[in-house]
């Protein structure tokens, strides 16, 4: 019994060590992403030992009926089938089933191989299953300690700040858009926190993400640059050539802090994190234990486990309640410094989940079928081609519900600040990195479009300095970082324009605002600029132009008129202009 269980002991450990290494060098030598914790290092060999010990408990089971279970051979080739798959598992262009077909022959000739073995290879077992567990839990404090100890060094760096400076607190609602926010005219009632607290300080009628996806956007936001500017992408990350708001503000003297539920995107290693002294996204939990092996990762993405277990959710998510408190108890162990805090919110990202998922109509017509899961997101791929109208509303009664919820988790926040007698020196700043779309001209998601309802979303700022007004010119999100510095009295090396001289009604209400999306896809890319009461969307294989005022949906294009064909030209002119690039190749 000993010798069964010390041998899956030894097999987990050394399969997940292997594993580790395997991505972390893949990671670090080429460049490659694995969209995995850092702590990967040694949670993978730790969820080995519940993957091995699964096995080893059932071969025990099973071998009072049937002795010949505990034969070396039988036991020697399931652990060494394990450890073999949970290696084939790992790189992505091998099919499952022969991944499957490989590690059970590798199996079957280890199980003979070191059959006529077993003594000495029961000995080598015994004496470095100590070494291989010593070497996970060194592993596990060395990860631990170095963020700890790094958190404390650069906050000991930390220069000195203005006593008077205020704090800033950025909420991002990832995936709300404005159309479906009844602060903005939406017939159910999604936000009406948020509209209160609008109400206190400036709400914009009509604010534009940089791009309709998540890195991009928010990226934008810290840098004050266009998509076209920076170097993230699908697969790369935010790279140093532009400084970010949380870099500026830490040598201000502001402690920096973020918290983040969408740890695909906005994870250290995607560059957003930068200039954080505290910054928290991947999490030591349960979830992330079972992602960080090989064949965790497996099951998890099976759509038939799935169904059998009828979980549908992301493993890994953060929900909104888990954010607010991270950061509130945050707070509460800071002192006079001033801070800067980056809160980024999932719920309202594919898939919906909310804790009340009927709270607007039925949701049980879903395609939880269609949800092609992945390692930290589900996402519904081409399901424009899929989904019924039934499929479709279901979705939005789930996206609807989300929404909700975060409007309660923004007001939970905020109404905690003013109770701890915070938020009186806080600017506060809630918008989102981009919308989604619910079959609008026959889209489903966001990041494949630039439509209104995939880049319009909410903005509204209060605190020392900002007024009680609506203003209604379209604005961009990349104006963020300069309005900052411009509130808290300091020069801003970020382009763009502060936006107090918009609702200061300073400004040229003419400036134009502009978006950039591409894809994987060479071929996959839009560009668009709204300007002079016009939204022009130019694409590879279309060019359309829509009235901002009278067709809010975008219904009609306005392209193939001769006068819309002279104002595209213009608005084309234009945006050359403001970006140093043609909106067409």
């Amino acid at each position: 019994m000993r010798a069964i269980l010390r041998q899956a002991l030894w097999f987990g450990l050394g399969a997940g060590l292997l594993e580790a290494a395997v991505l972390s060098a893949h990671h670090r030598l080429i460049h490659g992403f694995i969209y995995l914790s850092p702590h990967l290092v040694w949670m993978a060999p730790v969820a080995n030992i519940a993957w091995f010990g699964i096995p080893a408990l059932l071969l025990l089971l099973l071998s009072r009926w049937w002795p010949r279970l505990r034969a070396p051979g039988v036991t020697i080739g399931v652990f060494s089938f394990l450890a073999a798959l949970s290696m084939l598992l790992i790189p992505s262009q091998l099919h499952r089933v022969a991944a499957l077909v490989l590690a059970l022959g590798i199996g079957i000739q280890a199980g003979r191989l070191l059959a006529k073995r077993s003594e000495g290879f029961n000995g080598l077992v015994r004496r470095t299953v100590p070494i291989l567990a010593a070497l996970v839990l060194l592993l596990a404090v060395g990860t631990i300690g170095w963020g700890i100890y790094r958190e404390r060094r650069d906050a000991k760096r930390l220069g000195a700040a203005r006593a008077t400076a205020p704090n800033i607190v950025l909420i991002v609602l990832d995936t709300v858009r404005r159309a479906s926010l009844s602060m903005y005219g939406y017939q159910r009632p999604t936000s009406p926190a948020m509209e209160r607290w609008a109400a206190r300080g400036v709400r914009f009628e009509h604010a534009f993400a940089t791009a309709s996806w998540t890195l991009p956007s928010h990226a934008g936001m810290f840098t004050g640059r266009l998509p076209h500017e920076l170097s993230a992408g699908w697969l790369r990350p935010l790279d140093g050539t532009w400084p970010t708001l949380a870099e500026t503000l830490r040598d201000q003297g502001y402690l920096t802090a973020g918290f983040v539920a969408n740890i695909l995107y906005c994870n250290r290693s995607f560059g957003l994190g930068r200039g954080f002294v505290h910054y928290e996204d991947y999490r030591i939990a349960p979830g992330e234990f079972l992602v960080n092996a090989s064949i965790g990762r497996a099951l998890s993405e099976s759509h038939l486990v799935r169904q059998l277990v009828g979980y549908h959710d992301i493993l890994s998510r953060k929900s909104g309640e888990s954010i607010s408190h991270a950061f509130l108890e945050w707070e509460a162990r800071q002192g006079d410094r001033p801070w800067f805090a980056f809160l980024n919110y999932f719920d309202a990202h594919q898939p919906f989940f909310p804790p009340e998922p009927d709270r607007f109509g039925p949701t049980r017509d879903r395609a939880l079928a269609l949800l092609e899961l992945r390692p930290h997101m589900g996402k519904i791929e081409d399901a424009e081609h899929r989904l019924t109208p039934g499929q479709v509303e279901a979705e939005r009664n789930a996206y609807d519900a989300a929404l909700a919820y975060l409007d309660s988790q923004v007001d939970l926040v905020l109404t905690e600040l003013e109770q701890r007698g915070k938020l009186k020196n806080t600017i506060v700043i809630v918008t989102s990195d981009h919308g989604e779309q619910f079959m609008e001209h026959g889209l489903f998601d966001h990041g494949n479009s630039l439509y209104r309802f995939a880049i319009e979303v909410p903005l509204f700022l209060l605190g020392p300095g900002v007024p009680q007004v609506s203003v209604s010119d379209p604005v961009s999100l990349r104006d963020l970082p300069a309005t900052v510095m411009d509130l808290i009295g300091r020069q801003s090396r970020f382009p763009g324009r502060s936006l107090r001289a918009v609702w200061s009604g300073t400004a040229d209400s003419t400036v134009p605002v502009m978006s950039e999306t591409s894809g994987p896809s060479p071929r996959r890319w839009f560009k668009s600029i709204v300007a002079s009461n016009r939204h022009a969307i130019w694409s590879a294989d279309s060019t359309e132009l829509y009235d901002f005022a009278a067709d809010p949906a975008e219904i009609r294009t306005l392209s193939g008129q001769r006068a819309g064909a002279e104002e595209l030209d213009s608005l084309a002119r234009t945006f050359q202009r403001e970006t140093g690039q043609p909106p067409r190749p």
